[in-house]
This record gives C-alpha cells, structure tokens and sequence, in this order.
C-alpha cells in the first residue's frame, strides 16, 4: 500500500506529549563553512539541523546548491540519484552514513534518494583524491552524511507533511528523549543502582513515507513534440533509530547502537528512445550496528564498531506476465567490524596526532542476473564471496604559535580482497596501496591554504566483472583496478567579517579507466582502455549584510570549471572532452530574512553544454534552472513552508540524457515541540 507509511506518521503525532515546554526557533540558511582545523582536504560542511533547512526538501536539493556537486539521476524525485564530484563517475564517490561506507558492492555507488532529510544532521563533502584516508574508489571524493542522535538533556518531537507536483505526498516524524543519571539514580530500565557517577542515556526514533505518480510531460529534444515520461513514480518508507548510553562522562566511555529499515518500490521507465511502462525495482534494507567508544584514555582514544546490513533488490520487467522466472533478484549481505585509535601528544608549540584504522569486511551477493563463467564455457548463476581488510594510519603534526598554525599530514593505507564463486574457486584479487601528503598553513581565522599530493584507486563492481551475457550487455571478470594521481591546492580567505571567498584548482591522471563500449555487434562490455586528464578551479564567495534592524540578506556566488580530456591513445575519443561532464557550472544563493520568522530564498544555477557522445559530435543544450521558497514561522512551534522548483519550466535533460519535470510545486507544515529532559 502505497500510503500506508505516510499514514503511520500522522499517527506518530499524537506523542508530542512526550515533550515539553517551548523553546524560540528560527530560519536561517544551510550555510557551507570551512573546517580550518585537521584537514588538508577540500572539505565543505552543511550543517542541516531543523532550524535551516527551509530551502531544501530533500538531501539531493540541499547538495544541488553545491555547484561543485553534480547529481545524477534518472529525472523524476522517485528515481535513483547518485552524485560526481569534479568529474568523476558516481562509483567513484564514496558515501559514508555515520562513517560507515553504504556504497554499493554490486553497482559500485549509492543512491542518495534512500536517506531522509528530516534524520540528517550534517553532511560533509570532500574533494579529491582520498583512497589513503578513506579506502577504495575514493578517486573523486567522499561525502559522509551523518544523521540525527538524542542530545544529552533534549527531549523533542517534530513532524512534517508536505504535498506538491504530480501527486507527491511525504511526511516524517522524530522524537528524542534523554535521561540524566547521577550516581544516586537508579537506571531508568533496570531500576538497579549505578557503579559510574555522571551517566546518561539518550534515545532517538523516526520515520518517515513518500508516494509520486511521478509522470510528466516533456519535450522530446529531437523531435520537438509534447510526451509524457510514464513509469516514473513509486513509493518509499523507513525508520531509523538510535541509543547513546555514556556509562562515564568523566572518562569518556559509552555504548551507540543503531539500526535503520527501508523499503520501497519505484518504476523504471527505461530510456527516452526505448521507454517501459511497467517495469519495477524495489529495495528492502536494513542496517543494524553496535559502537564501544572510550575517548579519555590514557593511552589513546579507541573506538570498536561492528555493523551488519542486508539488501534485497527485485527487478521485475513486466508486470502483467505470470511468468515466475521473470523476476531478477539480488541477495547482498555486508558485515564489517572495524577499530580506531587516536593518540595526541603535545611537545611545546608541537602537537602530534597518530590515527591507526583497522577493518574487516565480509560480502556475499546471490543474484539471478549475474553469473561467473565455468570451467566448460557454460555460466552458471552468480553467487560470490568478498573478503576484504584494510590497515590504514594517519599522522597530524602541527605547530600553533600565537595566530600560526602549520600541519603536515601524511596518511597511508594498505588494502587486500578476494572474490570466490560459490565452489571456493579463485576468481580475482586486490591488493592496493594508497598514499597521501597534506600541508596546511593557517593565520588566525581569516587565511588559510591547504594542498595534497597522492594516488587512489578504483575496485570494480561486482556489475563490471559479472554482468549476465545477454545480446546487450556482458561483463568483463579480467578487469583491473582503477588508479589515479591527484593533486590540488586550496586558498580560504575572510576578507571581511561577512565576506569571505574561497579559490581552489586541482589535477588528476586516471589510469586503466574503466570504459563501457559497444562491440562491432553491439554487444556492451567494459574495459581496462582509458586513461583520463582532469582539471578543474573552483571559486566561491559568501557576503551577507543587514537591509535594517530586523532584515537581513547573504548572498553565495559559486563557479566550477572542469576540463576532463580522455587520453587513451590510438582510439576515436583521444583528446576528446569525456561526455556528460559540463566544463562551467554557476550557481547563486541568494535569502532575504525579514525579521526572525520569514524567509525567501532564490536559488539559480547554470549548466553548461555537455557532450553526449565521446567523440563529441552532439551535445546536451545548456540550461539555467530557478528555484524558488519561502518560509513562515508561525508560532513556536508551527512552521508552514512553499517551494516552486523549476520556476521558468526551463526543458531541459540531465545528465544521462532523461527529460526532467518542469515547473512543480510543494507546500508542507511542520510541527516541532521542544523541552529540556529531568
């Protein structure tokens, strides 16, 4: 049932009693900031708590405000979206919820439509080439999206519901509750007196649904008459919740637990050349995980995680058949125990810091549609094993003297795995090594500079080696991993106490480029034959100033060029510009505050022309897309929200060339009860 889940929410408000009295909220912006401190990376934070997250209705909106991030989607909300940085293919990001890699073993990337926004507290975004600070196919950068936990004292609730374009109905509630305990309390659970003084408990719960029909009309690029996009819609729901129980407060130690469900069901409309209009995919997942943490240690700070997930993903092709064998399915079963230890010590003006990273990680995948080759030339189903371990360590070495601070940051990590099919046979090892040096030089909070030198690489996909021989498409289980050589620096400066602006250019040779290309009969298959140039320079500015007592504007000015070249020699695309990849990208952010409970916001971004073949004979139109919101505080706890997205109904195409809905729109209301636990 399709609103089943949206259902569920409504009921959830009648616990709003759980919470107390009110507390004063206001609209602000989701403000990108710059960590000057421990990084050497190109690195963004959003901070997205329920005060400022006005202009955004989903995680792939707030992103979208980054020109330096490029989603990639199918065209429609209900579709799956992944996301390229400087260029890079989406397997190339890595995506961490929580610090815990989600990516794909299957596909080799994530779709971010999966992850609430309501449950997401910040997300960082990190550019560049990080396999030695974060592990395999962190070739174009990482982006760790951590979520909502109960604050030690805080007891809330919040919900919200929304309908918009195309019949889109959403909603979502959180509550969090938190227990203080001294060392005359008893625990709230077990009622038996407590050994450690200055203990806490702090409970998390949400949920959330949304259902689209999804269909739209469009402009058909080459033939300029009116369709409609048919089989784009679905429906999704989940919940997620989390425990943080601080046995010490003075010593640090504690116990997190945490566990989320998803499922959904979404069409999948196929191209615009060869559309379906019945063929499904749907996902069901679950995440459970236990954390140990003991941060005042003598000896170093030590934190153990151990996580299990399971993915089932059906894809059904026709709807209407009764044929049973029709379904493909895929059965991806993770299980990752990890460590960390930190220690710092401190020499005078010298402060060193030394990261030690351990991981273990266990992968099956049993799937009807991929298969592994036999020893008699015959394929067999796919049913394959992945073991993989990681040893990595960080050092940081930095002086500070009164408004100086230099670091040095050197990282490397070591990386092994094995592929076995179902019999034990050997099928393909990995082992890789990753390198990092990073500089960062820092005057009082108004300059900085930060630079990298180092390799990363690519493992591919369970998708690449083993997709099923078919008259399309067949996979390659010879391929090799992916390696690259990157380089970029970075310029922060405040040039006044509102104003600041940020420079940033970066370089990277990719080798062994994994390549999908057609045979002489057609036939997809990928390959170890590119090598790929990118380069690129980013530039942003943030100025924000007061119009009188009680209005206040910012304004963000962001452009990105990339200049990404295949140089596979010998071949048709040599020096060719790599398709799909815009070389200029701007995007303008621009909020009006008047007084402290309205708030619109006007959001510009231009795309430029892409190339939609490799040799670059035909290329995707530019396109500038005008969004538009607005926010009301009512009271202190009613919040009543609008948004028009597509404001001109520009037709434009994304980036794998599906049509994208024009002018839509949204109205939601959101309710949020604060307190302060006893």
């Amino acid at each position: 049932m399709r609103r089943a889940s949206v259902l569920f929410l409504f009921i959830l408000l009648s616990f709003h009693a759980l919470c107390a009295e009110d507390v004063q909220t206001y609209v602000i912006t989701a403000e990108a900031v710059t960590d000057k401190t421990e990084y050497s990376y190109d690195r963004r934070v959003i901070d997205v708590s329920e005060m400022n997250v006005s202009e955004s209705d989903t995680l792939e909106d707030l992103l979208a405000q980054d020109a330096q991030v490029t989603l990639i989607s199918s065209g429609s909300s209900m579709m799956s979206t992944t996301v390229s940085l400087r260029g890079s293919d989406a397997e190339h990001v890595v995506i961490f919820v929580d610090g815990r890699r989600v990516n794909s073993l299957q596909t080799g990337s994530y779709d971010l439509s999966a992850i609430p926004l309501y449950n997401v507290q910040k997300v960082e975004i990190l550019q560049g080439g990080m396999s030695a600070a974060y592990g395999e196919n962190a070739i174009g950068g990482v982006i760790n999206i951590i979520t909502k936990e109960g604050r030690e004292g805080a007891s809330s609730f919040s919900a919200d519901v929304s309908y918009g374009s195309f019949q889109t109905v959403k909603g979502s509630a959180y509550l969090e509750k938190s227990w203080i305990i001294s060392s005359l309390d008893s625990h709230p659970f077990t009622q038996q007196a407590l050994n450690y003084p200055e203990s806490s408990l702090q409970l998390s719960f949400g949920a959330y649904g949304e259902s689209s029909d999804g269909d739209f009309t469009y402009t058909h690029e080459l033939t300029q008459n009116e369709q409609i996009r048919i089989n784009a819609g679905g429906y999704r729901a989940g919940t997620s919740g989390k425990l943080d129980y601080v046995i010490s407060k003075s010593k640090d130690i504690g116990i997190k637990a945490d566990f989320q469900l998803y499922t959904d069901e979404k069409g999948v409309p196929g191209t615009v050349e060869f559309p379906l209009s019945d063929s499904l995919m749907s996902d069901d997942k679950v995440l459970a995980a236990l954390s140990f943490y003991a941060e005042n240690n003598p000896v170093a700070d030590f934190t153990a995680d151990i996580s299990v997930s399971s993915v089932n993903r059906t894809y059904d092709p026709d709807t209407e058949s009764t044929d049973e064998t029709r379904f493909d399915h895929h059965y991806n079963d993770t299980y990752t125990l990890s460590a960390d230890a930190k220690r710092t010590d401190v020499f005078g003006p010298l402060i060193n810091t030394l990261s030690l990273h351990t991981d273990i990680q266990l992968d099956s995948l049993v799937s009807t549609a991929l298969e592994t080759p036999s020893d008699d030339g015959t394929v067999e189903e796919g049913s394959f094993s992945r073991f993989h371990t990681a040893l990595a360590v960080h050092d940081e070495l930095s002086y500070e003297k009164d408004n100086l601070s230099l670091s040095f940051l050197p990282s490397l990590r070591y990386e092994n795995s094995e592929i076995t099919d179902e019999d034990s046979s050997y099928l393909k090892q990995s082992t890789n090594s990753a390198w990092n040096i990073g500089f960062a030089v820092n005057l009082g909070k108004s300059f900085s500079i930060r630079a990298n030198t180092g390799t990363s690489f690519r493992v591919p996909s369970f998708d690449d080696l083993f997709w099923s021989s078919t008259a399309f498409a067949v996979g390659n289980p010879y391929l090799e991993d992916e390696t690259a050589e990157t380089f970029d620096i970075k310029v922060d400066a405040q040039l006044l106490s509102s104003w600041s602006v940020m420079v940033s250019y970066f370089s990277q040779n990719l080798d062994n480029m994994i390549l999908w290309s057609p045979s002489p009969t057609g036939q997809w298959s990928p390959d170890n034959i590119g090598e790929a140039r990118k380069r690129g320079v980013d530039i942003s500015t943030s100025l924000s100033f007061p119009f009188a007592s009680d209005t206040r504007s910012s304004v963000k000015l962001k452009y990105s060029y990339l200049d990404c070249v295949d140089m596979t020699e010998g071949t048709a695309t040599y020096l060719k510009t790599i398709p799909y990849i815009p070389k200029h990208t701007f995007s303008a952010f621009v909020s009006l505050d008047i007084t402290e409970r309205v708030r619109t916001t006007l959001s510009v971004t231009h795309t430029g022309y892409r190339y939609l073949t490799a040799e670059n004979t035909k290329i995707i139109p530019s396109y500038t897309k005008v969004d538009l919101s607005a926010s009301w505080q009512v009271t202190n706890r009613w919040k009543v929200l609008a948004g028009i997205d597509n404001l001109l109904d520009q037709q434009y195409y994304d980036i794998q060339f599906y049509p994208v809905p024009g002018i839509s729109a949204r109205i939601s209301v959101n309710y949020t009860r604060k307190g302060v636990s006893k």
